[in-house]
């Protein structure tokens, strides 16, 4: 990419840090800065404080897919463009809609859902917990309209300004563990680990 091009995906990141409380316009920031290359956004995270995109991450996308596991009726929360569990149907919720999201798509948030109690098999997670406004509420809507959870997220010690609510390790196990969640985590750097969480309710 050219020197042009990655001076504006900064001056797009720059931007979104400065409307953490303006939502409108930062999610049609970060939907933009979405349309960048997943590698190009992973380094410009990295370069700017923070612990990467891990969305962009194929291996940590694959591994949290296994972790899920086959299963019959599935909801992804904070769905984003793609899709990829094994699922005989898929929901995607996601307060940024999306035109390209390749199954069933309801534009909405997590902290409240328009889904019936254990609607669900299984509602999924991928790094978009540190998204939300209120986690905790976004954990208790998913346990109530699925029968079993997965999140998959980053939890760091840094703090950036792409990710609404980042979480220290200690907060995330605080939060998943008030719900019984079992726990996997792969070392990232540093900073940073991976954390898989599974909880049936």
């Amino acid at each position: 990419m050219t020197n042009p091009a990655r001076k504006l995906a900064r001056k797009i990141l720059e931007v979104m840090s400065d409307l953490r409380g303006t939502t409108k316009i930062r999610n049609a920031v970060a939907y933009a800065y979405s349309f960048l290359p997943a590698r190009l956004r992973w380094k410009l995270s990295q370069s700017m404080g923070g612990s990467g995109s891990e969305a962009d991450s194929p291996e940590l996308r694959e591994q949290f897919k296994q972790f899920v596991g086959r299963c019959g009726k599935l909801l992804d929360v904070g769905c984003g463009k793609r899709s990829s569990y094994a699922a005989d149907f898929i929901m995607g919720i996601d307060p940024i809609f999306s035109v390209s999201y390749p199954q069933t798509f309801v534009l909405g948030v997590g902290e409240n859902m328009p889904f019936q109690d254990k609607e669900f098999d299984v509602a999924v997670c991928f790094t978009s917990l540190d998204h939300c406004f209120d986690p905790k509420a976004v954990v208790s809507e998913m346990c109530r309209v699925a029968r079993r959870v997965c999140i998959g997220m980053t939890v760091t010690r840094v703090r950036d300004f792409i990710h609404t609510s980042r979480l220290s390790k200690e907060e995330f196990l605080s939060l998943v563990l008030d719900n019984q969640f079992r726990i996997e985590t792969i070392p990232l750097n540093k900073w940073s680990e991976f954390c898989m969480a599974e909880a049936r309710t």
